[in-house]
């Protein structure tokens, strides 16, 4: 049944109307000549009822008589001539208890047979001083009634099947008409497409020309939408390509699907970009890991990285924008930012070595005119040739770009040989020291995490005041990163001077330091893939926090 209407459902509209007035045909027309039919057959056999009982009424005098004297002959002959009664098939008279005195077919009911009770008899009495004396029984001939009907049952099937070819004609020509300007419909919807948008009229003002009115209204909406699009898709496309920096735009797979033509500069086509990986563009692969795993948290950050392009590697810092369904992505070149920022660099950096070794060299300058040096002046030399050396070492240590090997390093051993080592200043100056260190093992390039909290936990301890100063140092792990956290109750770092910080060679501390504390730090926290943050306020303290990757020797980066 279920296959039946699904194969009903996909019938064309023809097929349907067609099927329909047939239905509606057979529903009606059937049922009317059946109900026709039967009315005409009962009302036939009425008739023939009728005309029989006039004709026994007329007779029955004869047939009494015949039955009182014993004349079956008569009464044979009464029965006969009834018996030729059109629509009639047999009569018979019959006694009280059912017995035959005369039958229209003496063959097969003689004289004094047995009538049976179960044959389709009507009776009429024959009464003689109110008393039956004998019955006039007869039957109706239901074939001659049905042969009688037989023409207007052809009449019936002739106006069925007359109204059956109409009723499919019909359907087919309202199927045809329908299809035509459905047709019509589509037409012009199809050369919308080709950008040629026309009404359509039909005659008839129906539903179909209703229909047919709103498409042209949406359409001729949608083409002025369009035009408003475009229009906007130029303008913008046009501001997007004036742009100086790259943009981008991903997939949340971060497959590229959109670039601006700036990225022609790197030496590739929108086409050569076009559904492959963002990361493609990227240089150093740590950057990519980098990258991967923050792109990971869904929210917006901003990055320095290495560009690759076919004339080689360019500096450059990325910002990735998460939006709905796609990630927006601008990348803006800062190559000869870079090389302008060395150039200034290495020009603070050698006024800051000059100056330093100018300091450190007076002392001996002074001391070569005297001709006998005396104990203190001794000292003086001594510790001038000491700074030298120690500025020496440090703008060394600055500019080291060897590769320091990674090793498993317990996180406890690491940080208690450093407290180890200064503890003779803590002791000194009276600083109450809390530490929190999580034990665990990791992988780091061990010198550069030296380097890194040596110099975080020295400047705290010399910040401080003596016999009021308190050091906090904290090491733990969350998932896959190591954290070290340095703060101190310090007088905090001035803020004429949080921008200066980091810069190579400068310093607050006057002539007890070379400025290049910081700078290592944030060189060698940058070289282990982490990041740096320092929270200060004056005279409260400052707060430095060091995050690494967390790796182990086999696997790398953990949570990769």
């Amino acid at each position: 049944m279920k296959r039946l209407l699904d194969r009903l459902i996909r019938l064309s509209i023809g097929t349907k109307l067609s099927l329909s007035f047939v239905f509606i045909v057979l529903l009606t027309s059937i049922p009317i000549s059946a109900l026709m039919i039967v009315w005409l057959e009962d009302t036939l056999k009425e008739y023939i009822r009728d005309t029989i009982k006039k004709e026994i009424a007329s007779r029955e005098n004869d047939v009494r008589n015949a039955i009182l004297n014993g004349d079956y002959w008569t009464v044979f002959k009464q029965v006969d001539a009834l018996a030729r009664l059109k629509g009639i098939k047999d009569v018979a008279v019959i006694d009280g208890m059912g017995f035959v005195i005369a039958h229209s077919d003496p063959m097969a009911y003689p004289i004094g047979s047995y009538l049976p009770n179960y044959m389709e008899l009507e009776r009429i009495s024959i009464d003689s001083y109110n008393q039956p004396i004998g019955y006039i029984v007869f039957r109706i001939d239901h074939k001659a009634i049905e042969s009688s009907l037989f023409p207007l049952k052809l009449i019936s099937v002739g106006f069925t099947s007359l109204f059956l070819f109409l009723g499919v004609s019909m359907g087919f020509f309202v199927s045809m008409r329908i299809s035509s300007r459905l047709r019509k419909t589509l037409r012009m919807m199809d050369n919308f497409e080709k950008g040629k948008l026309e009404r359509v009229e039909f005659v008839e003002k129906d539903e179909i020309n209703t229909f047919a009115d709103y498409m042209y209204k949406s359409l001729l909406r949608i083409n002025t939408m369009i035009n408003n699009s475009l229009f906007e898709r130029d303008f913008y496309q046009s501001l997007v390509n004036s742009l100086q920096d790259i943009l981008l735009i991903l997939g949340t797979d971060g497959k590229i699907y959109y670039t601006n033509k700036v990225v022609n500069k790197l030496g590739f086509t929108y086409e050569d970009l076009l559904c492959r990986s963002v990361f493609v563009l990227i240089e150093d692969e740590k950057d990519r890991k980098r990258l991967r795993m923050k792109l990971r948290s869904g929210e917006a950050f901003t990055e320095g990285i290495k560009l690759r392009a076919r004339n080689g590697e360019i500096h450059a810092v990325i910002s990735f924008t998460p939006v709905e369904n796609a990630i927006i992505v601008s990348i803006k070149d800062i190559t000869e930012f870079k090389r302008m920022e060395a150039l200034y660099m290495l020009g603070e950096m050698s006024t800051g070595l000059a100056h330093e070794l100018k300091n450190a060299l007076l002392p001996i300058k002074l001391l070569s005119d005297v001709s006998n040096w005396d104990e203190e002046d001794v000292k003086v030399m001594r510790s001038a040739i000491s700074r030298i050396d120690h500025t020496i070492n440090a703008v060394l240590s600055f500019a080291d770009t060897g590769k320091h090997p990674e090793e498993s390093v317990s996180s406890k051993e690491l940080i208690d040989s450093w407290l180890y080592l200064y503890e003779p200043l803590i002791k000194s100056k009276g600083i109450r020291l809390n530490t929190h260190i999580e034990d665990f093992s990791f992988f780091v390039n061990k010198y550069a995490f030296q380097v890194v909290f040596s110099n975080l936990f020295k400047n705290a301890l010399e910040a401080v005041e003596k016999n009021r100063g308190r050091v906090d140092v904290y090491m733990r792990r969350s998932n896959d990163r190591v954290i070290l956290t340095v703060e101190d109750n310090g007088p905090g770092i001035p803020s004429k001077y949080r921008d200066k910080v980091f810069e190579p060679f400068f310093s607050t501390k006057g002539n007890r330091g070379t400025g290049l504390g910081l700078s290592l730090v944030l060189k060698y926290t940058y070289e282990m893939g982490g990041y740096l943050q320092m929270e200060t306020q004056d005279g409260k303290g400052t707060r430095f926090i060091v995050e690494v990757p967390l790796k182990d020797e086999k696997k790398g980066l953990v949570g990769r």
